[in-house]
């Protein structure tokens, strides 16, 4: 009930990034690149009938290892923990690839808002984190906070009802939906 910590003030989400114009690229690229690779070396050693045969098996088993590798990065997904006051941002490349975003004590936030009631000047910060599915989504907030390095930053995220309770629980002053 509480993700096996037995705290109400425990949250977990995830929210998968939705393809937009610069993934779909991404993807063209790998698949332009991994074919036209793979016919260049085909059209190169079609003068060497002899290492095709040894060849073009290796370099198509490289290519779409290649290929492989790079895909990860066309599936993004963001998930954050709140737990013990801290909120902890992650993002996944592809399902495998874990790495932190940031990591900050919800007490210590200056704002917390929602984008459609009070959308913030992205150009104040040293960072910006955008880890949404998309921009136009419901229920994005943004918190403003200063990271590890003393950098102001603001991070936009996707939260549940639950999320709101539990920012208001760890820092009401902040706290500024609905207001």
């Amino acid at each position: 009930m509480y993700g096996n910590t037995g705290s109400p003030n425990y949250l977990e989400y995830s929210v998968s990034e939705k393809p937009n114009k610069k993934t779909k690229t991404l993807k063209a690229v790998i698949i332009l690149s991994a074919l036209t690779i793979f016919l260049l070396l085909f059209w190169v050693l079609s003068v060497f009938a002899s290492a095709m045969v040894i060849v073009i098996p290796m370099v198509t088993v490289l290519i779409v290892f290649g290929a492989f590798i790079f895909w990860k990065f066309t599936k993004i997904e963001y998930d954050y923990v709140i737990s013990g006051g801290d909120m902890q941002m992650h993002i996944v490349y592809g399902g495998r690839s874990r790495k932190e975003l940031f990591c900050f004590k919800l007490s210590t936030a200056e704002l917390f808002a929602e984008k459609s009631a009070s959308p913030a000047d992205d150009s104040k910060y040293n960072k910006v984190f955008h880890c949404v599915s998309s921009m136009d989504a419901d229920n994005i907030l943004y918190a403003v906070f200063k990271n590890e390095d003393g950098e102001k930053c603001i991070a936009y995220f996707e939260a549940p009802k639950k999320a709101h309770s539990i920012l208001k629980f760890y820092n009401s002053s902040a706290y500024r939906i609905g207001k």
